[in-house]
């Protein structure tokens, strides 16, 4: 509803006959109100970035790059749905291309997460039992007292572990785990904000109908940092908050070791409903109504 009143108040500042800089400073301003606003509404991965970037342990800096990407993607698929509109329509529809982009959308969330299960299950069981087949162990026995291991050539300046038994392995432990690679990152913020905006793209083709093309990409570029301001600040809570729940309980703690695996099955669960909620929405399962 909101989004809804904020599209018709722009659509008709656009086609404002005397359209003064006051009433385009205004317009760019509901734009950005409105991306915001949007922001907020299902479909645009916050849920999804957050069970990331607690599971990876991301940073600030981790979450600005995120949101970023995800706008950006979000901005671009607008531009797309927009050249479909006015040129290939007899080759695409807007209703394929938002079906398309929502199930591969989708898919990509769950194959990221299933990926990132598998890795972070991997690293869980290494950090909370240890593993003989990834830990190279040597035991401190007595007599050894001439022990020629030299531990500063192995890393033993950086933080790591000791086995059962006072088996000392070589597997560097950074201080707060492993860091977000810049590839999931990348794919996480492509698939979270590749599904277009209906009310961006009604505000864009307004513009071009009426010959004003360069406003509508001003309102775009404004609607889109509207949309970023929400999405880094969200990233950025969610940061700030595990950070502070880590130096509360111990980074150690077994439910903190586990959290990231927890947050991968998040992740696959939030791209399986992302699917299937839009084969509801265009139909493709249908759901009988109730008595």
């Amino acid at each position: 509803q909101i989004v809804d009143t904020l599209t018709n108040r722009v659509s008709d500042i656009v086609k404002n006959d005397a359209l003064t800089p006051p009433l385009v400073g205004l317009a760019l301003l509901i734009a950005a109100l409105m991306g915001a606003v949007h922001a907020f509404t299902p479909g645009h991965g916050k849920t999804v970035m957050a069970a990331y970037l607690i599971g990876e342990r991301g940073t600030v800096w981790h979450a600005l790059v995120l949101g970023i990407v995800v706008t950006v993607t979000h901005v671009w698929s607008i531009l797309a749905l927009g050249v479909i509109s006015l040129y290939a329509t007899e080759h695409i529809s807007e209703t394929t291309f938002t079906f398309w982009t929502a199930v591969i959308s989708g898919g990509v969330i769950v194959l990221l997460g299933l990926f990132l299960f598998r890795q972070r299950y991997a690293q869980y069981v290494l950090a909370r039992y240890g593993s003989a087949d990834a830990l190279h162990d040597h035991h401190h026995g007595l007599m050894q007292d001439n022990h020629t291991h030299d531990d500063a050539d192995m890393g033993a300046d950086l933080p790591h572990e000791h086995g059962v038994f006072g088996a000392h392995s070589h597997v560097v432990q950074t201080s707060d785990g492993t860091p977000p690679t810049y590839r999931s990152i990348l794919w996480l913020g492509i698939s979270g904000g590749i599904v277009p905006c209906p009310a961006a793209l009604i505000v864009l083709m307004g513009a071009i109908h009426i010959g004003r093309l360069p406003l509508g990409l001003l309102l775009i570029l404004a609607f889109s940092l509207g949309l970023a301001s929400v999405l880094v600040i969200v990233g950025i809570a969610v940061v700030r908050a595990s950070g502070a729940v880590r130096r509360r309980i111990g980074a150690r703690s077994p439910a903190l070791l586990l959290l990231p695996v927890v947050s991968s099955v998040l992740i696959t669960l939030l791209g399986i409903f992302l699917v299937v909620q839009t084969l509801i929405q265009f139909n493709y399962i249908i759901i009988p109504a109730g008595r």
